[in-house]
């Protein structure tokens, strides 16, 4: 059995270091802890080992054993993860995310052009750009503590990123939120298991009409889907997902699709349930409404015209079914009667 790449992970300070000042509750310490923790779990899928420098919230290690750990343990990268702040807190516009690399471990700046270029299509921001900073005038020596000493310490592949500013509200209120702090470790990991040659095989999803329901509340704003449903769901490569790209799930799922792959799955009673649900959602504003239930008649035609009362079998429907709309809407259920 070959060895697993080791990668250190640090998250920059304490757990109440750097209090966000205007999302009151929140530090810099905690949230960057957590987006650690995402991304261990992120990598360890990809088949990487995994050391972090705080495995608890309440530790706080210097930055110089932060930093020589990742060199003492054999680490091929040392990622440090912040977030920025500017000297003047009342500077609220200041945005964008930045990498620090080491000094001596310049062969590595396409990893950090690449995680930076992740971070800020996340976070949809600028790039404020791959830097160094060095200590004391010395063109060798690292600013940072935490790069310096893994440098120092034979870990070379040592950088510090910044994930926006929490001093900037919009930059802060992202990364308050899991699902985005997910994503942020889903974009990460998926540069550094393509930069070290890391490719794990996964067996194909299978497309059910929870997926489609996804899509839909997504759309209305109600959740945010994660990089991983992106690429799942964005059929034409063009990362835009739309209530179309609900539809076709649920032609695949019913069969209706001719280019679905060979391991699609085939509706089941009980289902109908899920596709009130799809194009329902739960707190669909008039807009959002209107466009589902739009979807909502194309697909129930489509039932109707291509599958008939075969189709309605399968998903367990009767003519003479009863059933009325939910609070949210999917307005004129009895459509689904004369299918």
């Amino acid at each position: 059995m070959s060895k697993k790449i080791k990668i250190t992970l640090d998250p920059g300070h304490g757990e109440f270091g750097n209090p966000y000042p205007y999302t009151k509750g929140y530090f810099e310490g905690t949230q960057m802890w957590k987006l650690a923790g995402f991304l261990k779990t992120e990598l360890e899928k990809r088949g990487f080992e995994v050391v972090t420098t705080r495995p608890r919230i309440i530790d706080n290690p210097t930055v110089d054993n932060r930093g020589r750990l990742a060199g003492q343990n054999d680490s091929v990268l040392m990622l440090s993860l912040h977030s920025n702040a500017t000297a003047d807190i009342t500077q609220t516009s200041v945005t964008g995310s930045e990498v620090f690399l080491s000094v001596r471990g310049r062969e590595h700046k396409s990893l950090a052009e690449k995680l930076l270029a992740s971070v800020c299509r996340v976070m949809n921001h600028n790039s404020r750009g791959v830097k160094e900073r060095t200590l004391d005038g010395n063109p060798n020596n690292d600013f940072f503590g935490v790069i310096r000493n893994a440098a120092n310490n034979g870990c070379t592949c040592a950088m510090l990123m910044e994930h926006g500013f929490h001093t900037n509200p919009n930059d802060a209120q992202f990364l308050t939120v899991d699902s985005n702090l997910r994503r942020l470790a889903e974009a990460e990991a998926d540069v550094i298991a393509k930069h070290f040659g890391v490719i794990i095989e996964t067996p194909p999803y299978k497309l059910t009409t929870a997926d489609a329901r996804n899509i839909l509340r997504h759309v209305a704003g109600i959740e945010t889907l994660t990089l991983e449903q992106v690429k799942l769901y964005d059929f034409n490569k063009d990362r835009t997902i739309t209530t179309a790209h609900a539809l076709r799930i649920l032609r695949i799922v019913a069969g209706l699709d001719p280019d679905a792959p060979s391991s699609a799955p085939t509706l089941k009673v009980g289902d109908r349930v899920m596709i009130k649900e799809a194009y329902a959602g739960s707190a669909f504003d008039a807009v959002a409404r209107s466009t589902a239930m739009i979807g909502a008649e194309r697909f129930i035609t489509e039932i109707r015209t291509e599958k008939g009362v075969n189709f309605a079998l399968r998903l367990g429907m009767k003519q003479g079914d009863k059933s009325t709309a939910n609070t949210t809407g999917f307005a004129k259920a009895r459509g689904v009667e004369k299918i």
